[in-house]
């Protein structure tokens, strides 16, 4: 059959594909807004798509979503997005979660050559036209505070985090460490495991032969907090531990609901995408986009989690 170089293109009112070399989209609407997510297998892939496609229903007539994930690789991303453009399907903006930040500088550029705007979504891209982000040093603040207030303003801390030259990572330890700034009895020690789950079960296990008399740790994100929890249950350490940390997937939420978890905070990943095609919408119709957008963060406790989770906004 040939090499034939497909690409997926999932439409707002009728999934597709979009084969490489077609002179035109299959619907001729107006407005057209590009969506390029990191990849189809991320658990929020589909959350996200859905929040789109909710925005968008009130603009049917015309208005055309087009979906094409990045697979987790930047050049495929970039590739996606370069097709896309020369078949004249972009049209008017591109929401963009970029695979890799630092990278993705080449995808606005192709864009900009082609007189699309770049919405940035959970990613500071440079160049791009409109950037939103969450607040994470709000969130991190939001997680010092409380966890100051569980130990009553004493006690050594771990704080586990992920790639520590990454501006987010930066972002919620600046956060965290204004919270507690004020307790002289809150001693921290960093532990660096770059968000691998089993390197953050073994550094984590390590840390705490060396540090048995931690009394809190705060996680950057779900994954890092739920492998750091496993640690300390491993430990027989977990009960006296109070446990804050960052993200609401199912796994984080049913944790803190069981009391597994003391605390998270919300980054509402729906809002900040709701927020993203509000600004491609301004783009459709010749608005300026907003240059930087951030967007709130919440602390969510045992109470505040409704039974169904997908009753909660997040």
């Amino acid at each position: 059959m040939g090499r034939r170089i497909c690409m997926f293109v999932a439409l707002l009112s009728v999934p597709l594909a979009f084969v490489s070399g077609c002179s035109k989209p299959p619907e001729d609407k107006p407005y057209k807004i590009g969506v390029s997510l990191i990849s189809s297998r991320d658990p929020s892939y589909q959350m996200l798509q859905r929040v789109l496609e909710e925005e968008a229903f009130p603009y049917d007539k015309e208005l055309q979503l087009l979906f094409i994930p990045g697979e987790g690789e930047i050049t495929n991303q970039e590739n996606q997005v370069q097709k896309l453009i020369d078949a004249k399907g972009v049209g008017k903006a591109l929401i963009l979660q970029a695979v890799d930040e630092k990278e993705a500088k080449r995808i606005v550029e192709k864009c900009r050559k082609a007189g699309i705007p770049v919405i940035a979504y959970w990613s500071k891209v440079e160049g791009a036209d409109c950037v939103i982000v969450p607040d994470f040093r709000s969130a991190g603040r939001i997680a010092g505070e409380e966890l100051a207030k569980l130990i009553k303003g004493k006690g050594k801390v771990l704080e586990i985090i992920g790639d520590p030259d990454h501006w987010i990572t930066k972002e919620i330890s600046a956060g965290f460490r204004e919270a507690i700034s004020s307790y002289s009895k809150i001693s921290v020690v960093q532990v660096v495991t770059y968000g691998d789950k089993a390197q953050t079960l073994k550094i984590v296990g390590d840390t705490i032969g060396v540090h048995p008399d931690v009394r809190a740790i705060f996680g950057h994100d779900d994954g890092i907090t739920l492998a750091t929890t496993t640690a300390l249950e491993i430990a027989v350490k977990s009960g006296g531990v109070v446990k804050v940390g960052i993200g609401t997937s199912d796994s984080m939420l049913g944790s803190v609901s069981s009391g597994r978890i003391d605390a998270t905070v919300n980054l509402y990943k729906k809002a900040t995408m709701r927020t993203a095609f509000k600004e491609a919408w301004k783009a459709c119709k010749g608005e300026k986009p907003t240059p930087f957008l951030l967007t709130e963060a919440k602390l969510v406790l045992k109470e505040d989690i409704p039974q169904d989770l997908r009753k909660m906004e997040r």
